[in-house]
């Protein structure tokens, strides 16, 4: 017999007069499923943090402001005022909201004096 099979029916039969075996077993899944649960109480969450709102309404703010601005350049931006998002995020909220970056950008002045 396994060790492991061994074990536990060892551990069932010590309790065996006072609750039943499928009670038992119920407690020991629960009891493990709570150890290896990422997210219970006093643990990490996985992933990034969520954006909250007042940086959402920053980021729109500053693209309906700037409609020559990509992604990046709005996140350095962001970074200058003290908000720590990715260019991804800016991306996403942007797309959320219906900013969608064109390919048709304003040409600048810079550009039409090299050619």
């Amino acid at each position: 017999m396994p060790q492991k099979l061994f074990l536990n029916s060892y551990l069932l039969s010590i309790v065996d007069g006072a609750w039943s075996s499928q009670t038992a077993l119920g407690w020991y899944k629960t009891l493990i499923a709570d150890k290896y649960n990422s997210v219970a109480p006093g643990q990490k969450k996985h992933g990034r943090p969520s954006v909250s709102p007042e940086d959402e309404a920053t980021i729109i703010s500053l693209a309906q402001a700037n409609h020559s601005w990509g992604y990046k350049r709005i996140q350095m931006t962001l970074v200058h005022l003290g908000i720590e998002v990715s260019f991804m995020t800016v991306k996403r909220v942007m797309n959320k909201y219906g900013f969608f970056l064109s390919y048709n950008r304003v040409v600048s002045s810079f550009s039409l004096t090299m050619t």
